[in-house]
């Protein structure tokens, strides 16, 4: 059976955890043993990540243009063509190319899920597709394992725990601490309400704050080391560390993780660990309050324990 995906990216991770969820579960359907998947791939390249394995395609075509696809249009016939995106270029292909059938993700549901989080919409649209394939009967989707190398992550956790020994802070496995992995989109005021967050923890709990802001501009990081209050029991060591091998150790070994980006949600979900989503992506005293009630809650419930 030969499935084609079609599929556009505005991030190098946005798709990544829908292409997985697709592939690994179109497979456990009462389907022919053998899957051939083949991915058209629209806007940014995306590259194997903590989601995506690229040799679970075939083939992968990125940004065709309209006169490769109207050649090919009989040259790939599959069984089954499935369209992920609302874009006309993307309804061309889905269109032009031959299938035996074809599914698509309807505009309203699109706008429907459009202030979703973006792990959460991914979700959304992949139930859709397999209840769809699966003759309109609810289909419970099954997270994917994670796609990294064992390898790394150890060496991963030997980096970190010399960098924490050097800094005068013990290993990982003996620290007790909460994990903050923020994206921030308004620096000026964000960058306060992290620092008010922090401050809520530190009063509340006895536990350390690993801190790791999700902005690579140099700008940004520099801001929030001048901004965040020096603390023996802040660690910033890791402050601008977006290696995703870094954010699974510490998501692993800290009591709770505390972010606003939900593809950490569903990696914590995935290896089993604790974790706060606030409401909204930007900081504010209701969200700061809301994630302190938790830390209470885990306080008493489950660091205890």
């Amino acid at each position: 059976m030969r499935v084609l995906l079609i599929h556009k990216a505005k991030s190098k991770l946005e798709g990544s955890l829908l292409l997985r969820i697709l592939c690994d579960n179109i497979k456990n359907l009462n389907l022919p043993k053998k899957i051939q998947f083949d991915l058209i791939q629209l806007g940014l390249e995306i590259n194997e990540n903590v989601f995506l394995k690229i040799n679970d395609f075939n083939r992968i075509f990125f940004t065709p243009n309209f006169i490769d696809v109207w050649k090919n249009r009989k040259k790939f016939r599959y069984n089954l063509i499935i369209n992920l995106d609302n874009s006309l270029y993307s309804f061309f292909c889905y269109w032009v190319l031959y299938s035996d059938r074809k599914i698509k993700i309807s505009r309203k549901k699109f706008k429907n899920i459009n202030d979703a989080d973006d792990s959460e919409r991914e979700k959304i649209i992949a139930e859709s597709v397999l209840k769809q394939i699966n003759g309109d009967n609810f289909y419970q989707i099954k997270l994917p394992s994670l796609n990294v190398e064992e390898i790394k992550l150890l060496n991963t956790k030997k980096i970190i725990n010399w960098i924490l020994e050097s800094s005068g802070q013990k290993k990982l496995e003996f620290l007790n601490f909460i994990f903050i992995y923020f994206r921030v989109n308004n620096p000026t005021s964000q960058i306060k309400k992290v620092n008010n967050l922090i401050e809520e923890i530190l009063r509340n709990t006895n536990h350390k704050v690993i801190l790791t802001i999700d902005n690579s501009e140099k700008e940004i990081v520099k801001l929030v080391q001048k901004k965040i209050k020096i603390n023996k029991d802040i660690i910033l060591n890791f402050l601008s560390s977006n290696d995703i091998y870094y954010s699974l150790k510490f998501c692993q070994k800290s009591k709770t993780t505390i972010t606003n980006i939900g593809y950490m949600c569903v990696i914590c979900d995935v290896i089993g660990c604790n974790y706060i989503f606030p409401k909204e992506s930007e900081l504010t005293n209701k969200n700061i309050s809301f994630i302190s009630e938790h830390i209470n809650y885990y306080s008493e419930k489950v660091f205890k324990s």
